[in-house]
C-alpha cells in the first residue's frame, strides 16, 4: 500500500506504508516502477495527510496612542477629534455620534446623519445607518460603558469588550481590526 505526500513532497515523493520508504517519481526507479504497475491494477493510494493548520495570530496589547492611530489611519477618527475629546472625558468625533445615533432609537438614514447634530462624513453615515437598520441598538448605559471603557483604558488587548463594541458602532470588520492590532496602528486605509 502506498499513501500520497501533501505538496510539495507529492511531485517529487510517493510514501510505501509497510516501510515507510519514500519513493522517488523517477521512472528509473525499480520501487516506483511496483507502485506504478500497482496503479494499473487499480488501486488507490490513500490521500495525503492534511497539514495542521496554522496557530492563531498572536495579539499583542497596544497602547491607547497605538489603537487610536489605528483608528485614525483607518479614517474613523481624527487627532482633533480626539484631543478635543480628551479634554472633555468624551468619545471622539465621529464615535460619539455613532454612539449617540445608536442609542437615540429609530431608523436614521445616512442623510440625517451627514446632518446635525452627528455631521458624519457620508461613507461612514451610510454604513451606521445600514447597522442601525441591521439592528445595532445601544442604551444610555451602554453609552456610558462604551465611554467610560475609552477615557479610561490603559491598554488595549483584541479581545477586550469594548473592541466588539467599536467594530459594532464603527462597522470595522473583524479582519480589519485584527490587521490594527497586527500592525500595531500602522495600517493604512488603502
Amino acid at each position: 500500500m502506498y499513501k500520497l505526500l501533501p505538496t510539495p513532497l507529492a511531485q517529487k515523493f510517493i510514501n510505501r506504508i509497510n516501510d515507510n520508504a519514500f519513493i522517488p517519481c523517477d521512472n528509473g526507479n525499480t520501487d516506483y516502477q511496483s507502485y506504478l504497475s500497482w496503479l494499473a491494477d487499480g488501486n488507490t493510494p490513500e490521500a495525503a495527510d492534511l497539514p495542521p493548520p496554522p496557530p492563531p495570530p498572536v495579539f499583542p496589547i497596544l497602547t491607547p496612542g497605538e489603537f487610536q492611530q489605528g483608528l485614525i489611519n483607518m479614517g474613523f477618527l481624527t487627532y482633533a477629534g480626539i484631543l478635543a475629546a480628551a479634554k472633555q472625558a468624551e468619545l471622539p468625533y465621529p464615535l460619539k455620534q455613532i454612539v449617540d445615533a445608536a442609542v437615540a432609537g429609530g431608523t436614521p438614514t445616512a442623510a440625517q446623519l451627514q446632518a446635525e447634530p452627528y455631521n458624519l462624513p457620508a461613507p461612514l453615515a451610510t454604513g451606521v445607518a445600514q447597522a442601525i437598520a441591521g439592528g445595532l441598538t445601544l442604551t444610555a448605559a451602554d453609552r456610558d460603558e462604551i465611554t467610560w471603557r475609552w477615557v479610561t483604558m490603559v491598554n488595549v488587548g483584541r479581545d477586550y469588550p469594548i473592541i466588539g463594541q467599536l467594530q459594532l458602532v464603527l462597522g470595522i470588520s473583524g479582519e480589519q481590526m485584527d490587521q490594527l492590532f497586527l500592525t500595531r496602528g500602522e495600517l493604512t486605509n488603502g
